[in-house]
């Protein structure tokens, strides 16, 4: 099965980056740009803060989907990984494996 590449654009802030309604402007400029058909989606990824205003966003258009950048998103999966490795006794289970370098792993957890 072969799916479609797809389109990465670096899109350019808009004249007020801090504003909830220029950043939906911004949105339905690139909505016309991209030519979107009807139920198509505009995925954006973006820091917290941009996340943040698009999800204010989508209540007026729904088909903005916002997604956390990179390292938001190892950030949280950190946090998911730690919390299985330290409450429910895997840390011990991948020691006994033989995984080195998490002996320090508790200790140094600053999530």
């Amino acid at each position: 099965m072969s799916w479609p590449s797809p389109n990465i654009v670096i899109l350019e802030p808009g004249a007020n980056s801090n504003s909830d309604k220029e950043i939906l402007n911004v949105t339905k400029i690139y909505k016309k740009d991209f030519i979107l058909k009807i139920g198509s989606f505009l995925d954006i990824v973006g820091d917290e803060v941009l996340f943040k205003r698009l999800i204010k966003c989508r209540e007026i258009w729904s088909n903005i989907r916002p997604i956390l950048g990179q390292w938001h998103t190892s950030k949280d999966l950190c946090s998911v990984l730690i919390v299985f490795f330290s409450s429910y006794g895997l840390l011990s289970l991948v020691s006994q494996l033989g995984v080195r370098f998490l002996d320090k792993f508790e200790s140094a957890v600053d999530y």
